[in-house]
């Protein structure tokens, strides 16, 4: 599996609610396997109801991937993140991995994704930073911290459910661990990706780039651009403004208990 990567620095503000970024390095579209369906020369309303549900911003169910014990695997997390003096509900935190989970399954399926790689990437991506601004480490911290995680060779002494995450992490086809990993590590700076899981995790990280006051752009998120129509990008940007208010905002005490 190759990646070409290139710098992907950014600055923010600390400013919780809304911090302002400043991106160098540019993201190109990959050839990406999909389905002949958005080959066929249906429309993009037709497109749209088939892989987003049919919701007027293009939402779907969450609910739709395999199952896995979230709530546990969040509460790691979390754990991971008040380790590090960070705030589970900040620029990063919580209400962000929500919706990367959610923007992620949207796409899964047309991206050829496998849906519980995404699910994990959404938890544990931005579960290693030390701060909210640019903290370049905080992908290859988590990637490393997995590979430990996998190997059974981190005691995970401070934080919950510890038998249930390594049992998740290790269960992983190698196909998808190598997937996870690598999406985790490279999550701030690859410039494209020939794993399909890989690139539908970068974008849907990138598609939740409005709370760091940049609006996303399909051109520096490795998806066909069919996938990432104006309307679908606009709806991604209404979740993030809408804080946990948008439809399927709700659902994250469900699923992940908090």
């Amino acid at each position: 599996m190759s990646s070409s990567l290139a710098p992907f620095g950014h600055r923010l503000s600390l400013k919780r609610e809304r911090g302002v970024s400043a991106e160098s390095g540019r993201f190109k579209a990959i050839p990406t396997p999909f389905p002949s369906f958005l080959q066929s020369g249906h429309n993009r309303d037709t497109i749209t109801r088939h892989y987003y549900g049919g919701g007027r911003n293009g939402e779907s169910s969450v609910r739709t991937a395999n199952e896995l014990p979230e709530r546990e695997l969040v509460a790691v997390a979390t754990g991971l993140v008040r380790e590090n003096d960070m705030d589970p509900w900040g620029l990063h935190g919580l209400s962000h991995w929500w919706r990367v989970r959610h923007n992620g399954l949207l796409i899964a399926e047309a991206m050829g994704a496998t849906p519980r790689v995404v699910k994990l990437f959404a938890i544990f991506h931005d579960a290693h930073r030390w701060d909210d601004g640019s903290d370049a480490y905080h992908g290859p911290r988590a990637a490393a911290w997995l590979a430990r995680v996998r190997q059974d060779s981190d005691p995970l002494t401070s934080v919950c459910s510890c038998a249930t995450t390594r049992d998740v992490i290790r269960s992983l086809a190698e196909t998808e661990f190598r997937a996870l990993h690598e999406a985790c590590e490279l999550h701030t700076k690859a410039m494209s990706h020939d794993d399909a899981t890989v690139s539908a995790c970068l974008v849907a990280d990138r598609l939740d780039l409005s709370r760091v006051g940049n609006r996303p752009d399909p051109n520096r998120m490795p998806a066909p651009a069919i996938l990432l129509h104006r309307e679908f990008i606009d709806a991604a940007v209404a979740r993030e403004r809408a804080g946990l208010t948008w439809q399927g905002g709700a659902e994250i005490a469900t699923v992940w208990g908090v």
